[in-house]
């Protein structure tokens, strides 16, 4: 939080909160689309260019591996979690830098039953969740469609959950089998699956 709070105060007064989040989003997103997934010693050295410190990036890697996730979750989430114990495995992917993957997923430790992490998310990755999964009854929560059409194509049994009010707009023309827009909806139709 400390490094955070040097790199806001720095940069806030130079060129306001606002243009800070956009040339990191912006970053970040170039980054995640030129590479497929986010390493996050490379998006520090790209940040720090971008901001023009000249530390090799280890102020925004300290800061990318720093941040606090549990202020992320949406509201409703850990409930939900609550909610499903016992009555499903809770099981957590997720795909990017193998670092800080396990540091953002950890925040979900007590809440779920399983976290699994690759590098990307690409056809290995998709054929190994597949087998594992293979005699389960299977209900995907993700909010890109496109993830959800990939995994559908190798696991047909699988029910698909669109959840629209995340980050991501329709980037796919596939179609879900359910569609929620909050986390309160999809709670109650989890319940009642």
């Amino acid at each position: 939080a400390k490094v955070l709070y040097t790199v806001k105060n720095v940069f806030s007064t130079k060129l306001g909160d606002n243009k800070i989040k956009e040339l990191f989003w912006k970053a970040y997103s170039d980054h995640k689309k030129k590479n497929g997934w986010t390493s996050t010693p490379e998006l520090g050295e790209q940040l720090a260019q971008i901001y023009g410190i000249e530390d090799g990036g280890s102020t925004f890697k300290r800061l990318l591996y720093t941040i606090p996730f549990k202020h992320y979750i949406k509201f409703g989430v850990k409930e939900m979690l609550v909610q499903l114990k016992g009555k499903a495995l809770r099981t957590v992917l997720a795909y990017g830098d193998l670092v800080y993957q396990p540091i953002k997923v950890s925040i979900f430790s007590s809440l779920i039953d399983n976290y699994r992490v690759y590098e990307k998310l690409d056809d290995k990755m998709v054929a190994e969740l597949s087998k594992i999964y293979e005699n389960s009854d299977v209900f995907m929560v993700d909010d890109k469609l496109s993830n959800l059409e990939k995994f559908s194509q190798v696991m047909p049994r699988m029910k698909t959950i669109w959840f629209t009010g995340g980050p991501y707009k329709s980037d796919s023309n596939f179609k879900p089998t359910y569609t929620v827009n909050t986390i309160s909806e999809l709670a109650e139709l989890l319940s009642e699956l």
